[in-house]
């Protein structure tokens, strides 16, 4: 549970929409699949991947399943219940795809990012019910986008009605709690036969609000890896830049499981 704070409302703002960018290739071509607000391989190496002629059809791909993913879900998961494409899924999905390349998660990754927008429990309480509470979340929010990106007027009654600096009272980012599911499925890697799969899933349950709390400890953890832990860390990247699970995954992770101050259970 939790809210965006302000800064968050006002960076989501300026993104900037670039339809030409969305729509066409530096040669005026039109896309194959079009861009949902950017390339998917914006955060890649640029000259190995980016810009690399070879990596089109990756690119499409990935592409394609993030416009999917934008799209209400019946997910096993929840017990039949409707989740929702996370609102920060358009931006979060980059770094996941740069990752998948740094780490070399294979030819076939894609990755969806679902939101159980009422929590796990009580998504699998309501099951297919949760049809209607999510058709009028996803009414309230494409009205409220509409009228924030209205020209001018959407950006001062934001300043006006919540002002950078300003967010949720720190009792309520205290009194929330976030949770974070993650299925992987794979080829098996010993198969018995054709078709066979190989799944994971962890659950991890972290304390206070996502958007302030969980999103502060992570960036402090990844910090004091950074500072603590240099021994444990590649040297550099390729390029020079990287994404967290490809420059400090496992210590972060092994971070995590240790920490003292704000417990987060993984399991």
């Amino acid at each position: 549970g939790g809210a965006a704070n302000a800064g968050t409302v006002h960076s989501a703002l300026d993104i900037p929409i670039d339809l030409k960018n969305m729509l066409f290739g530096s040669n005026g071509s039109l896309r194959k699949v079009p861009f949902l607000v950017d390339d998917p391989l914006c955060l890649t190496h640029p000259t190995k991947v980016r810009h690399n002629p070879e990596y089109e059809d990756k690119r499409n791909a990935l592409a394609s399943v993030e416009w999917w993913n934008q799209l209400p879900s019946f997910d096993a998961v929840l017990g039949g219940a409707v989740s929702l494409s996370f609102f920060m899924a358009p931006v979060n999905v980059k770094v996941v795809h740069a990752s998948s390349l740094a780490l070399n998660y294979g030819p076939n990754f894609t990755y969806r990012e679902r939101w159980a927008f009422l929590g796990f429990g009580i998504m699998r309480t309501l099951g297919i019910l949760s049809v209607f509470p999510a058709l009028i979340l996803l009414s309230v929010m494409g009205a409220a986008m509409a009228l924030l990106k209205f020209p001018y007027f959407g950006k001062k009654m934001v300043e006006f009605c919540y002002p950078p600096g300003t967010g949720v009272p720190d009792f309520v980012n205290k009194a929330c709690s976030c949770e974070v599911y993650t299925e992987v499925t794979s080829k098996a890697k010993s198969p018995t036969s054709d078709g066979n799969l190989d799944r994971a899933a962890v659950h991890m349950h972290f304390e206070g609000d996502a958007a302030n709390i969980v999103t502060s400890q992570c960036v402090g953890e990844s910090a004091l890896a950074l500072l603590h832990n240099r021994s444990e860390l590649p040297e550099r990247s390729e390029d020079g830049f990287g994404t967290p699970a490809e420059l400090i995954g496992v210590v972060l992770l092994k971070r995590f499981k240790e920490n003292k101050v704000r417990k987060i259970d993984i399991e």
